[in-house]
This record gives structure tokens, sequence and C-alpha cells, in this order.
């Protein structure tokens, strides 16, 4: 069976003068985000009828409406490298404080909470690693941080202008620093590691001191901290025993005594954060609990009542009859009713997932004037891309089951067929209506699909990778309804099998596991046969793949470089280049193919690498772009005519990047190249004439050699087009305005590579 070229041949000029321009290859056009950041939800500060929320993942907060807690409303979001890790907040007037893990304290201003911006950031790399709780208290921020064992006095007086007014910073007693609470002339702190409650004496800002602490097992992994009246009520993990909250009479602080305590391995596993009102303690766990504490009597507290919520609680927060609980692992907030403290009810849960449209992305692909974007918390999302400078969120279907650890998709006509890793099935999305997706059929079966990870379509089947099984599964698909298994192989040269691609009669699949890539005859999809197959320690962790002609192009994940491997004879592939590079193809992930340039996803880097690719022989990163705030946990790529479509896992992003074509001279010339194997190759053209190649135009070197005492390689490139004309097009745009480009190359190191080729010069 032959499905017929699923990608047509089209050879392009050999382009080496004048290949790329004094002109960057990329630049940002724009980026669309998920406005709901709710990924790791963590802090939670209420004000009027506004609620605030961290989110640890996504870097940044969520403001909500709550005026009615039952249906609570998006108001307003802002993610930025800058709140990088964010966990406690504070709000003062119209700004909000953040401390954040890895970027210290930050000033928003939330004078209109449909747009905060941000005022100003203060981190010490010494004083403030590890942020992790804010209180603010007049013309001063208190900032407790973890990994530097430090209580930090911030002046705040001038937001724009925060200076680092005090500070304590003790391995001993400050170990592990996290919740804390400040009353009066005093901060009391939870140190996690020295199972010690601190009290800091505050009555100087520039000169803060211990007034007193408390050591105790039954403090061991103090959480956070309250306090009411003469009493301290601190929460205590408590590693490998039962965890609980612990009372501690702060009457004097110079000599803390506990007073009692109250431990419930259920009820306070993993307990959290915890507030007050009133005669009643409330305590978050992470283990889905919110507890309530009668502390009428604090020698004597007792349970007084509990409620099962949502996964991962963190803090809590209380505002007349309500409190706010942000849960890590479901990402959202829980609203409760505690107007009654006797029986607590869930009043609504605002989640990511549930309201917003790009959760933890993974591909994308593009049909029309679409693209798809899986996500991997179990989403499909469609964007209107009529316009790529201008993308509209058009469609998004959710299933936390059936799409659960959404991956690879392909579109077929009225269907996008979705690999899901963790549900261990195929999904088949009905799409006719893009504004409104919905689930058509779906196959799941925990050994056929057992860590699915990506699909290709042929005629009227679907080959679906099995990471975890080792295989490829071919569905029949010509009822979306009722998917069928046709058949499957299973081979150890498929172990971690990540990517397919689909060309003729083959299949090339990725191997993560195995550093291979295997080509699989699929002529008969009933009797699938293996053609070929590389291994190599070069091709370690490969994931990304794009087939051009008689190349792969591989995309390797862990020896962090680009492969191009020669398949002509599938039985007998070569490494054709192997390119390392760990500054700029660190953890290379995606690719996609235009012209003469591969574009390359790197998710250790968060950048895009441009690859140029027109002597698979010889490969060369040309410019890369780092930038945390467009391209953090880069994965998927797509190229629609002159623009690369790329999403962020780590920021629920879809960033545009323009790769504009402009017109330069083509020089035809003979190239003579070094390969690994130290033998020489001479490259010649076919045609000394130039032609038109435009950037939807598929690249495609053909192969032949003489083996002599040399062997001689001629590269023949061709265009499609049926006019031959005198100059030819090649990728060039606009210079990317992020202050951590770098750019690699620009016409005098391409010119000198076309007139001194001869002398195998590297660019």
């Amino acid at each position: 069976m032959n499905f017929g070229s699923l990608g047509f041949r089209v050879l392009v000029p050999l382009m080496l003068a004048g290949l790329v321009s004094a002109q960057n290859i990329t630049s940002i056009v724009t980026s669309v985000r998920d406005p709901v950041s709710l990924n790791g939800a963590t802090g939670i500060a209420i004000s009027g009828d506004f609620a605030y929320v961290t989110a640890e993942y996504d870097d940044g907060i969520t403001i909500l409406n709550i005026a009615d807690p039952g249906n609570p409303t998006l108001v307003g979001n802002i993610a930025d490298p800058q709140l990088n890790g964010a966990a406690g907040i504070a709000i003062s007037g119209d700004h909000a404080f953040v401390s954040s893990y890895f970027a210290g304290l930050t000033v928003i201003d939330i004078a209109d909470p449909s747009n905060p911006t941000i005022t100003s950031s203060l981190y010490n790399s010494t004083l403030l690693n590890g942020a992790f709780d804010v209180k603010v208290v007049g013309d001063y921020a208190y900032v407790s941080a973890t990994y530097s064992h430090c209580f930090a006095v911030v002046d705040i007086s001038d937001v724009s202008a925060l200076r680092i007014e005090g500070w304590i910073q003790d391995q001993t007693v400050l170990t592990w620093v996290k919740g804390m609470e400040v009353v009066g002339d005093y901060a009391y702190l939870a140190a996690h590691e020295s199972d010690r409650l601190a009290v800091i004496n505050i009555t100087d800002p520039r000169n803060p001191a211990v007034a007193g602490f408390v050591q105790s097992h039954l403090l061991e992994g103090a959480e956070d901290v309250v306090v009411v009246g003469n009493f301290a009520y601190v929460s205590a993990k408590r590693w490998g025993s039962t965890p609980g909250i612990t009372v501690v009479n702060i009457a004097d602080p110079s000599n803390l005594t506990i007073e009692s305590a109250i431990f419930d391995s259920d009820l306070f596993c993993g307990i959290a954060g915890i507030s007050v009102a009133g005669s009643h303690v409330y305590t978050a766990s992470s283990c889905n609990q919110i507890t309530v504490v009668d502390i009428t009597t604090p020698t004597s507290p007792s349970i007084y009542s509990n409620i099962t919520g949502y996964s991962d609680h963190r803090k809590i927060a209380i505002a007349g009859d309500l409190a706010f609980v942000t849960a890590g692992e479901d990402d959202g907030l829980a609203v409760v009713s505690i107007n009654n403290p006797s029986n607590l009810s869930i009043a609504s849960f605002y989640s990511d997932f549930a309201n917003g449209f790009l959760e933890s992305p993974e591909f994308i692909a593009v049909s029309g004037d679409y693209a798809y974007i899986t996500g991997e918390a179990g989403s499909l999302a469609v964007f209107d891309i009529s316009n790529p400078t201008s993308p509209r969120l058009h469609g998004v279907v959710r299933d936390a089951e059936k799409l659960d650890g959404a991956e690879g998709l392909a579109i077929a006509g009225n269907y996008a067929y979705v690999a899901a890793n963790d549900y261990d099935g195929l999904v088949a999305v009905d799409i006719s209506n893009p504004s409104n997706p919905t689930i058509a059929g779906f196959l799941q079966d925990d050994d056929q699909f057992d860590g699915a990870t990506d699909v290709a379509i042929a005629g009227h089947y679907a080959f679906v990778t099995s990471y975890d099984e080792d295989r490829v599964t071919v569905v029949d698909i010509s009822d979306p309804s009722n998917l069928t298994v046709v058949s499957f192989l299973k081979d150890n040269s498929l172990d971690g099998a990540e990517q397919i691609v689909i060309v003729g009669d083959y299949a090339y699949v990725s191997a993560y596991r195995e550093d291979s890539l295997t080509v699989i005859n699929i002529a008969d999809p009933r009797n699938l046969t293996i053609a070929g197959t590389i291994k190599d320690d070069r091709l370690d962790g490969v994931r990304g793949l794009q087939i051009v002609g008689d190349y792969a192009f591989m995309a390797c994940y862990r020896e962090h470089g680009m492969a191009s491997i020669n398949i002509a004879d599938p039985s007998n592939m070569s490494i054709a280049h192997f390119l390392r590079d760990d500054d700029h193809l660190d953890d290379a992930r995606q690719l996609q193919v235009l012209g003469n340039y591969a574009y390359v996803s790197t998710n250790d880097h968060d950048g895009l690498a441009v690859v140029d690719i027109s002597d698979p022989f010889n490969l060369t990163v040309v410019e890369f772009t780092e930038s945390l705030r467009y391209f953090q946990g880069s994965r998927g790529i797509a190229i629609v005519g002159g623009h690369a479509l790329i999403v962020a896992h780590d920021t629920d992003m879809l960033t545009v990047v323009s790769i504009l074509t402009t017109t330069t001279t083509t020089t035809m010339v003979t190239v003579t190249a070094t390969t690994e194997t130290a033998t020489t190759e001479t490259a010649t053209t076919e045609t000394a004439t130039t032609e038109t190649a435009t950037t939807e135009t598929v690249m495609t070197l053909t192969t032949t050699s003489t083996k002599t005492t040399t062997e001689t390689r001629t590269a023949t490139w061709q265009t499609a087009t049926a006019t031959a004309t005198t100059s030819a097009t090649t990728v060039a745009a606009e210079s990317l305005d992020i202050s951590h480009a770098v750019q690699f190359g620009g016409w005098a190191p391409q010119a000198c590579a076309a007139i001194f080729a001869f002398l195998n010069l590297c660019l």
C-alpha cells in the first residue's frame, strides 16, 4: 500500500554567499498567555472584593473578584520572571508585595486590578534567596527567606526604590525559616529545619534582634504561625511522626514555653497554612484536608470539624465568614463557607484548568487558519491564526481524564487526534466547529498506548507511539467514534518512542531511551516491518524529528545537540553531522524546518536556536534567543508562512516569531567538506542557474557517492517553482528585542565560507 507523498520533494539551490543577511533571522511579533496563572497556587491575600493568589510555577499572581463567593471571576493577571517562584503576598494600599523563591521581593501596582503592573523589585542572593513569606506594616515589609536562613526588613516608603534596612541571618535559629506573623514590636517565625519558633524584636528596623526561641520535637517541621493574644499557634509537619498544631506561650518573648499540642496523622497530614478567626484556628493540609481547631482553651485545643477539599492545600486566609484556601496541585482557589464552623461547606472552586486555555502546552499543529495546541493538564485549544500576528483563542475542549497528559497531535479532515500520555490512549476530537471542539471518540489501553507520546496520520490510519511500551500501534480511524486497533510493532529499538513522522511508505520514529532512529515500512498497515535502525550515543535522548528529502534532522535532548542523518537507504543510515552546543542547544526538544534553517526549541535554556542546515554535513548555529518571558520550558513549534509559532510549557504561552523573507543574491559554489569520518567529499551543483525558492518550500538533498580513496558527494539543490530568476529567497528578519538575544553569523562569515569553502573553513 502506498499512501503517496505526504510532503512533496523540492530541491533548493545551494546558497552559501549571502545566505544570512546582516539582520537577525528572527524577531518576536506577539505572544498570547493563558490569563489564569494558578499553576502551583500558593499564597493568598484578601482585600475588599478581591482575592490575590500567587502561583509558584506560573511565576505570577491572579486577581479574582470574590464579591459573589459562589462564582469568583477573573479580573487580572500578571506573570513575569521577576515573580519567579511566587510564594507569599501582602496587600498595602494600591500595592501588592510578593515574595518569590528565586526573585526576592516584588512590588505590583494593583490600583487597576484588571491591569496589574510591576513597580519595582529587590533581589539579594545572600539575604533573600528563597523568599517565602512577607508581611507589611507601615513603611516596612518583613520577609522570611528560606534558603538564606534570614529575616529581612525592607524599607518600602518609596515603592519604586526598595532597600534592605536590616536583617538577621542565623543558620542555627532560623534554619529554613518559613511562615511568620508580625504583631506589635515582634515578628514570630517558624523555622522548618531547626524545629523552632523564633521571636525577633523589630523595634529598631535597622537592627532586628532575636528576643527568644523555643526548640522542641513538637515543632518538628515548623511551617506557619498565627498569634492570638499571648499564644502562638504553629503548624508542624513533623516528618516521620504525627503532624499537628503546637501552642506556644509568648507572654514573655525571652522565655517561650510550649503550652500544649494536638496531632492527627489524617487531618493534619502535610499541614501547611494556618489562620485564625474568633476562637477557632483553621488549617490547610496538602492531603486535601481543611480542619477547624477549637482554641477556646489554649491549653487544651480540640478538633472541631473538617472537610475534604482539594489537592495540596498550601495557604489559607479568612475574610468574614469565608475561608480562601489555595490548592497547589489542583492549581486553584477554594472558597469555603465557615459561617458555621462545625459544618464547613465548599462555596466554589476556581481552577486554572477549568478557566484557562493553555494548560502546560506541549505540541502545536496547524491546519488552515487554525492552530491546535495540546495542554498536558488535559486540554486542546484552538486558535484562529488567519492573522498570525494576532492569534485569537477560538475554542477549547477540556477533559482531565481522557486528555490527561496530552502531547502529540495530528490533524486529518474534521478531526484532531491526540496522544494522551497519562491516559494511555488516543483521543479523536471533532473540530468541524473550531469554536466548539468536542471529543468524538477515544481508545484507551494500558498496554498498547502506555505513555502515548505522538501520532501521525496516513490514509485512514493513525500511527501512535508508546514511550513505555516500546511500540507503534496502528489504529483504524475511518470511524472516529469507533477507533479500533489494527496492528502494532514492538521492538527494543523503539524504547522510549518519542516522535513519529510519516513520508510515503515509511514511518520514522525517534526513541528517547534507545538513542535511535527507526524506519518502519508501513506499506501494509496490518503488517509493519522494520526497514532499518540507527543507534548512536550522539542521539542520546533524541526527541524532535523532521524529514527533509534524504535527511532526517533530530533534536538530541540529553546530548544538547542536533543531528542530520542520511536516510536515503533506510537499511544503511548514517550520521552526516552531529552538532553539540551546550550553550545554545541545551536540552534541545523540538524542531521545525523552513528552507535552509531548522528552528529548535531548547528546554533548559528557555530559548529558540536557529540552525543553518543548507549543508547537512556542516550544521551551524546562526542565532540563539534566550527568554524566560517568552520561551520558558519551550516545547512545540509550527511554521506558518513567515512565522514560527512556539508554545512554552512553563508559562502557558504561545509566542509568534517572525521569520520574514528578504531577497538576497545567490552564489553557486563548489564546496569541499570534511565528514566526521575524516573522509573528504566534494559537493558540486547540478546546474549553474539560480531559481526562486519560497519560504513555503521543503528542502531536499539528493546524494550520490563514489568510493575510492575519497568519497565524492554531489549535492544538488533545485526548486519546484516554474519560473527561474536570478535571485533566491532566503530567511531573514528584523532584530529581536530581547536583552539575552545572541546573534551569530551575518554576511561576513557566510561570504567567507563561500569564497574559502575549499579550505574547509567553518562558519
